[in-house]
């Protein structure tokens, strides 16, 4: 009798445990995230690392050579179009648009005489003119002599081949006064190039010249600055989100530069295929609780 009344009091403090353990340990019931139907974008992965590069990068040199006097950009800084960004020595070009502006004035004066000589050999030229008539009316009269006759036409001729010679004179004058400006404009031109200006919009990614540094200008242009093009400005293109790994689920705007049409295509069979093959190696999906927390890197996949 005790004996069985002992497996019935054992039974019971089991069924009792296991009731027990049941109610405690019931699982919670499963919440299920619903939303109605809409129509959106596909989004891309990108799931490559790469540097990004600029669509228009220009490198900024020298069309002089001196010194660097002074420098008004450095890595990182943002320019504007015609800024001043660099400043070569003036005193060298200086002196030369001073030298250029005398030389101007000189083969200006040297034509201004040419014509004046001009002017008084064309007035020898008249009186020599009269006086071989007046000797010829003489001549004619018994008056004067054959070699009177003679001197006079040798000096009107003589006059004669003078105007010339100052006419060809006055032209080498003004020849010699073209090439002085144009000498005074190419020195003006250097003295201008010594100032150097951004020729676009954009981010200093490159300088490559200190203060006090001399840069030579001869085959090539020495390069002082690389200028990039404004980077936050997008293109035309696909339009892509760029996932930071650094930074779970937030992702940054982004186009992919516009290319061929038969780029484009391979473009989007590339992308077909890479999506293929994260599908193949994304586990399937699990039933998780709205309390857990989202895997981050499938977002930054």
């Amino acid at each position: 009798m005790k004996r069985a009344i002992i497996i019935i009091l054992l039974i019971l403090a089991i069924g009792g445990g296991a009731s027990a353990y049941y109610l405690t340990h019931k699982s919670q019931p499963l919440s299920v995230t619903t939303a109605p139907i809409t129509r959106a974008d596909v989004v891309d992965a990108v799931a490559s690392t790469g540097t990004l590069q600029p669509v228009i990068s220009v490198t900024v040199g020298a069309q002089v050579s001196g010194n660097i006097a002074w420098l008004g950009a450095d890595f990182n800084s943002i320019v504007k179009k015609n800024q001043v960004i660099a400043k070569l020595d003036p005193t060298l070009f200086e002196s030369q648009v001073a030298q250029a502006k005398a030389q101007v004035a000189q083969a200006t004066a040297s034509l201004q005489n040419a014509r004046a000589q001009l002017v008084k050999d064309q007035a020898n030229v008249t009186y020599s003119q009269v006086t071989y008539k007046r000797t010829v009316e003489l001549n004619q009269k018994g008056l004067a002599t054959q070699d009177q006759l003679d001197q006079t036409k040798a000096a009107a001729d003589q006059g004669a081949a003078l105007v010339e010679l100052d006419k060809s004179s006055i032209q080498q004058a003004q020849a010699n006064v073209d090439q002085a400006k144009a000498q005074l404009n190419t020195s003006q031109t250097n003295l201008e190039h010594s100032i150097i200006t951004s020729p676009i919009d954009g981010i200093v990614t490159q300088r490559s010249v200190d203060v006090g540094q001399t840069v030579q200008s001869s085959m090539t242009a020495p390069q002082l600055f690389v200028i990039a093009q404004d980077l936050t400005q997008r293109h035309a293109g696909r339009e892509r989100q760029l996932p930071r790994r650094c930074v779970p689920r937030h992702r940054l705007p982004g186009d992919r530069r516009a290319d061929s049409p038969e780029s484009d295509r391979r473009q989007q069979r590339d992308d077909v295929r890479d999506d293929r093959q994260r599908a193949e190696r994304r586990p399937p999906p699990q039933a998780r609780h709205d309390d857990q927390p989202e895997d981050p890197g499938l977002e930054a996949e």
